[in-house]
C-alpha cells in the first residue's frame, strides 16, 4: 500500500461502493487511491465498478492489482533466431519494428515460407527496398502503406512519404477507414506536400466530410481556390452536423464570394462563429437565443453540487416519456439548477442548442461585462453550467478544473483548508475562474487565445503562436489558421466560446455593439492580440 495523505474530506469505500457507475464514481475511487491509506481488497471490489478503466485511474489500478500478463509462448525469439521458430510464433512477430530489425536474408527466407500469404510478403519485400512506402504504393497495396506510415516517427514519413502518388492508387487509399485521419494529419503537421497536391487529383466524389474539407485547405495552400470550392462542397454534402455544414459553406463563400451563400450562411439555425460572421456581413442581426429567467431558487431534495446526483438525474431522464420529461424540465427550472434545466430542455427541442444561460450573477458582481461574458462563454462550452460536472480527466464543476491546478490556485492563493470537491460550489468555480483569467490575459487579449490556453495550456499557445506561420496577414486569415491550429480538440473549443462570447457580450450590453469581424482581425495583429509575438 502507498498513500500521500489521509483526508478526511475523501468519500469512503463505503459511501462509494453504494453509487453508481459513472466517471464520478471512478474520480472518488482515484481519489481514495491516492489520497488515503486505502484496503486492497477493497480496491478490488471497487475495480468491478469502474466506468472508464483508462488513464491515471487504470495507472493506479494496475499497480494495486497488476493484470494479467498472457504468457508469452515465444519468449526468446528475436531477430537473431526468428528461422528456428515455430510458424506460429513467427507470425507473431511480424510486426514493422521487428521486421525492421531482421536481416534481408532471413526476409527472404521467411517470403518463402509465408507462400500464401499475399499482404505479408508484400509488407516483408517492403523492407527489403530503400523506400518501403514507395513500394507500397507501386504494388498497390493500401493496408501495408498505412501499416509502415503508422510505424515510423514524422520525420521519417515526410522523407519517405513525399512523393506523388498514382491515381489509381490514390483512389484506392481513399476508399480505406484510415484515409481520412491521414490526410487530416497531413495537412495540420504539413508534411509530404508532394503527395498531398497529388491526391487533389482524385475525383471529389470518393471523398467525404473532413478528408474533402482538409484537401479542401490544402487546394488553398497551394493556391487553387476553384478546387478548393469543389472539396468544400463535398465536405458539406458530405457532413452531418450542421456546424461542420456552415463551416464547409462558409469556406465555399471564401473561394467564391458567392454571396448568395453568405446569405443562406446567415440563415442558419445553428449558433456559430460562420453563421455569425455571415448575419454580420449580411446585416442579418437576428439571433434567437434563449436566455433562461428562473423565478424558484431550487429543487427540494436535489444537491446540485453532488456529483452522483446529477449522474442520477441523467439515468431518471432516459426512462422518461415525453410528458414526464416536460414535467422535469418545469421541475428543474430553478436558479440552482439550470445546468440540469438546459440539459433536459435540449432534450425536449430536438438539441437546437440555443440556451444561453446567466446563473449565479451574483457571484460576479464586481467583474466587468467582457470577464462576465468570457467566464459565462467558457462555463458554456465546458459543462453546460452543470455544477457538479466530472470529465474523463476529472475536470470538475462548472468550470471544469483540472485537480491539480484548482490545488495549486489555492495553495497560492493561501485558501486554508482548500478541498478540491469545492470546485463543484458555483462561487467558488466563478473564484478560481477570475485567478486563471487574470493570469491568463497577462499574455493573451483575444477570447480565441485565451480559449486555446484554457483548454490546452498556455505553453500549448504559446508553441503555437511563435511557429510563425499561423494568424500572420493572408488572404484567408485569420480563418485559415484556425482551421490548421494542431490539437483538434482546443481549434474546434476556441470557435465555440467566440461565439458563446459575441452571444454573451450582446446579452449583456446592447450597446456593446460587439463585432465578430473586430474580434477575428486582431487576431493576426500581435500587439492587440497577445504578448508572445514582437
Amino acid at each position: 500500500m502507498f498513500f500521500i495523505s489521509l483526508n478526511a474530506s475523501v468519500l469512503s469505500y463505503e459511501e462509494i461502493k453504494k453509487e453508481p457507475k459513472s466517471l464520478a464514481k471512478d474520480y472518488y475511487i482515484y481519489r481514495l487511491i491516492t489520497e488515503t491509506k486505502y484496503d486492497k481488497n477493497e480496491i478490488k471490489e471497487l475495480k468491478k465498478d469502474i466506468f472508464r478503466n483508462k488513464g491515471k485511474l487504470q495507472t493506479q489500478i494496475d499497480k494495486i492489482l497488476p493484470p494479467f500478463k498472457k504468457q508469452d509462448n515465444c519468449n526468446g525469439i528475436g531477430s537473431k533466431n526468428i528461422l528456428d521458430a515455430n510458424l506460429s510464433c513467427k507470425l507473431a512477430r511480424m510486426f514493422p519494428n521487428f521486421i525492421k530489425s531482421i536481416s534481408q536474408g532471413d526476409r527472404e527466407a521467411l517470403i518463402k515460407e509465408f507462400a500464401s500469404r499475399a499482404d505479408l510478403i508484400n509488407l516483408l519485400q517492403g523492407y527489403n527496398q530503400k523506400n518501403p512506402a514507395k513500394y507500397y504504393a507501386k504494388t498497390q497495396n493500401a493496408k501495408n502503406f498505412f501499416i509502415y506510415y503508422n510505424s515510423i516517427n514524422q520525420q521519417e514519413q515526410d522523407d519517405k512519404f513525399n512523393f506523388a502518388l498514382e491515381p489509381e492508387f490514390a483512389q484506392t487509399l481513399a476508399t480505406k477507414g484510415y484515409f481520412k485521419t491521414f490526410v487530416v494529419n497531413s495537412v495540420l503537421q504539413k508534411k509530404h506536400e508532394v503527395l498531398t497536391k497529388s491526391l487533389l487529383e482524385l475525383n471529389t466524389t470518393v471523398l467525404s466530410d473532413d478528408s474533402a474539407f482538409f484537401l479542401g485547405l490544402q487546394a488553398l495552400k497551394f493556391n487553387k481556390p476553384k478546387k478548393a470550392n469543389e472539396l468544400f462542397f463535398q465536405a458539406k454534402t458530405t457532413y452531418k452536423k450542421q456546424f461542420d455544414k456552415d463551416k464547409s459553406s462558409f469556406w465555399m463563400y471564401q473561394t467564391s464570394k458567392d454571396i448568395n451563400l453568405l446569405k443562406e450562411l446567415s440563415n442558419s439555425q445553428n449558433i456559430n462563429i460562420y453563421s455569425l460572421y455571415a448575419k454580420e456581413m449580411t446585416g442579418n442581426n437576428q439571433v434567437e437565443v434563449v436566455i433562461p429567467q428562473p423565478t424558484k431558487k431550487s429543487v427540494k431534495g436535489y444537491d446540485s453540487s453532488d456529483p452522483f446526483a446529477w449522474v442520477k438525474l441523467k439515468e431518471k431522464v432516459k426512462t422518461l416519456d415525453l410528458k414526464n420529461l416536460e414535467k422535469y424540465a418545469d421541475k428543474f427550472d430553478t436558479k440552482n439548477t439550470v445546468g440540469e434545466y438546459i440539459y433536459i430542455a435540449n432534450i425536449l427541442s430536438g438539441y437546437k442548442d440555443n440556451f444561453y444561460p446567466m446563473p449565479f450573477m451574483d457571484y460576479l458582481k464586481d467583474t466587468n461585462i467582457h470577464r462576465r461574458a468570457l467566464i459565462f462563454a467558457l462555463a458554456r462550452q465546458e459543462s453546460r453550467f452543470v455544477q457538479s460536472a466530472v470529465s474523463t480527466s476529472y475536470a470538475l464543476g462548472m468550470m471544469q478544473f483540472m485537480p491539480f491546478v484548482a490545488n495549486d490556485i489555492a495553495k497560492k492563493n493561501k485558501l486554508k483548508d482548500f478541498d478540491q470537491d469545492e470546485m463543484f460550489k458555483p462561487e467558488v468555480a466563478y473564484k478560481f475562474a477570475n485567478i486563471h483569467l487574470d493570469w491568463l490575459e497577462r499574455y493573451l487579449y483575444n477570447p480565441v487565445f485565451i480559449a486555446y490556453a484554457y483548454n490546452g495550456g498556455l505553453g500549448f499557445t504559446k508553441r503555437t503562436l511563435l511557429r510563425g506561420d499561423l494568424f500572420n496577414d493572408g488572404k484567408y486569415e485569420p480563418f485559415l489558421s484556425m482551421e490548421l491550429v494542431p490539437v483538434q480538440e482546443s481549434r474546434e473549443y476556441a470557435k465555440h466560446v467566440l461565439a458563446n462570447y459575441v452571444i454573451y457580450l450582446q446579452a449583456l450590453s446592447v450597446e456593446s455593439n460587439t463585432s465578430i469581424l473586430t474580434l477575428l482581425k486582431t487576431l493576426t495583429i500581435p500587439s492587440l492580440s497577445d504578448s508572445f509575438r514582437k
